[in-house]
């Protein structure tokens, strides 16, 4: 019923309980989508987003880490990080053999920005232990609750990696807390088993924008339009999310 008194361009949406596990973006009213609308992003608590925004942005001059790990549910990760490393050449690259538990945490302090293509476990029974897969083992979200990650942007470009528990108090426990405690700034998640040639096209136009000058938010609505275009089932281009600064 308030959908005629919005004028902004941007929605913020921080939802309730089971509300975390819906693609706001990807609602659609029997002629459009919200994302036609809107640029959309979304926050764990009001709090949470505040604690982002207050956050600096990293300086541009830190170079962006990409780190990669394919397996038979990932196998395109090797194109995706080529394809990320062609746009950005100045960035640091962890790829299979070289992308350890240490590497990881040596080199992601800090960074203008954070890629993570790689398999990645919610896990229901204890989301703490949510992980995502690197060379010599599983980084988990407890984990990074013993790092800094400082950076603008952290993508989490495997299954499910925005997946959390929410408990009583409407916290959510997974690896969306986790990098946000280490000193992301933002992150891209997924809210279910991604594509890997749709999303590593979505991945490609939305930091090819961002390059460009647009905002986060701007960026990822114009690469979820696009890849649309292609791949028209929400499956495909809906699955990420936008939390925190945008």
């Amino acid at each position: 019923p308030f959908a005629s008194e919005l004028t902004t361009p941007h929605l913020v949406i921080v939802p309730h309980g089971s509300l975390h596990f819906l693609p706001f973006h990807a609602f659609h009213n029997g002629q459009k989508y919200l994302i036609d609308e809107f640029e959309i992003s979304y926050a764990p608590s009001a709090s949470v987003l505040t604690y982002c925004l207050q956050k600096e942005p990293i300086s541009e001059s830190a170079s962006p880490l990409l780190v990669g790990v394919a397996d038979d549910n990932a196998p395109l990760v090797a194109d995706e990080i080529r394809t990320l490393r062609d746009l950005f050449p100045k960035a640091h690259v962890l790829l299979d053999e070289t992308a350890t538990r240490q590497a990881f945490v040596d080199q992601s302090k800090a960074t203008s920005f954070l890629h993570i293509a790689t398999h990645a476990v919610f896990r229901q029974d204890n989301p703490m232990f949510s992980s995502f897969k690197l060379t010599d083992g599983w980084f988990t979200a407890f984990d990074l609750f013993s790092i800094a990650c400082e950076t603008n942007l952290v993508t989490l470009s495997g299954c499910q990696s925005g997946m959390s528990e929410v408990t009583g108090a409407d916290d959510l426990l997974g690896l969306m807390r986790g990098f946000l405690y280490a000193g992301a700034r933002s992150l891209l998640v997924s809210l279910w088993n991604v594509n890997d040639q749709s999303t590593t096209a979505l991945m490609a136009r939305f930091y090819s924008e961002w390059q460009q000058g647009a905002s986060k938010s701007k960026a990822f609505r114009t690469a979820m339009l696009e890849i649309r275009e292609q791949y028209p089932n929400p499956f495909h281009w809906a699955p990420f999310l936008l939390v925190g600064n945008p």
